[in-house]
Order: C-alpha cells, then sequence, then structure tokens
C-alpha cells in the first residue's frame, strides 16, 4: 500500500510542474517622470534552475539570488532607443507569488533636450530595439512575450529561439 501512495505522489508533484516555458514583460511608458517602467514576469523554477547553474546560487539565500536574478538579466534583456543608445533599466526588486517570479526595475528620466520633446512624446524614441533572450540557452521551446503599453494601448512582440532582436514601435 505505501508503495502505491509513493507512486501516487510522485505522480501528483510531476504534474504540477509546466509544460511550456514562457516569460512575459511589459514595458510602460510613464508619460509623467519620462520613465519606462518594466515588469518580468517568469516562472520560479525556470529562474531557480538558471540561477543555479549560472552562478551556483539556491533560491534558498534571497539576497544573493535576487542580485544574481538581475546580474542574469543584464544579459540576457536590453532596450535600445533609435539613436543606439542602450536604454539601462535599474533594479525596483523582485516579488514571488506561487510559482511565478515578478522582477521590476525601471529605467532613468528619458528626455531629449535637443529635440524638445514633450514626456508623454516618445516618438524620438521610437522604434526601440529590445533583445530579450531570457532562458534561450536553458530551453529550446522558451517563448519570450514583450508588451509595449503607452496610454492604455499595448502593441505585443514574440521572442523565441531564431529571435532574439527586434525593433518594437510604442502603440
Amino acid at each position: 500500500m505505501k508503495k502505491y501512495l509513493w507512486i501516487l505522489l510522485a505522480v501528483m508533484t510531476c504534474g504540477f510542474t509546466h509544460q511550456f516555458h514562457f516569460s512575459e514583460t511589459l514595458l510602460e511608458w510613464q508619460p509623467k517622470s519620462s520613465r519606462i517602467a518594466c515588469t518580468i514576469r517568469v516562472f520560479t523554477d525556470d529562474l531557480e534552475k538558471e540561477i543555479e547553474l549560472k552562478y551556483n546560487i539556491k533560491n534558498t539565500e534571497p539576497k544573493q539570488f535576487e542580485k544574481a536574478a538581475f546580474e542574469y538579466l543584464q544579459e540576457v534583456f536590453q532596450v535600445t532607443a533609435r539613436n543606439g543608445v542602450p536604454i539601462p533599466l535599474e533594479p525596483l526588486g523582485m516579488e514571488r507569488e506561487g510559482d511565478v517570479v515578478y522582477l521590476y526595475l525601471e529605467s532613468d528620466s528619458l528626455t531629449d533636450d535637443k529635440m524638445k520633446k514633450t514626456a508623454a512624446d516618445v516618438s524620438w524614441l521610437d522604434p526601440i530595439t529590445i533583445r530579450q533572450t531570457l532562458f534561450f540557452d536553458q530551453f529550446t521551446d522558451q517563448k519570450n512575450l514583450v508588451n509595449l503599453r503607452r496610454d492604455g494601448k499595448t502593441s505585443s512582440f514574440y521572442f523565441l529561439e531564431k529571435v532574439e532582436n527586434q525593433a518594437c514601435r510604442w502603440p
């Protein structure tokens, strides 16, 4: 009887792992501050596996794990303005909710004094080039969705194994 309980437990545990590899990123233009707010949502176990493989750090070490997670993001996620200037995204923090981790980042204020553009107008940044290779080295079926949001409208772009960089336009 114990043997069957262990088998049932093993099957149930395996049934709760996700069968697909997916991340979702939201880049939202903040017109009042002229900043880009960024939220990246990933599966906890995918991030844990990547950080452990890459940095030999386990999720049981929260501060080190968070630092390594943002270091990893710097390698695999970049945003560049139309003029080729990188837009650095600074880490704000990390939040766990069940089997999902939310990573929060934000740019410095982005203004173009030479062009005298208003904060609400992001056309001088458009298109931005995004590189999103999150977990590509770990999973061949990884799909990364990036959403650009401005004024309540959203444009969506998929990044797959063969699509690492894209010129993306704000809606």
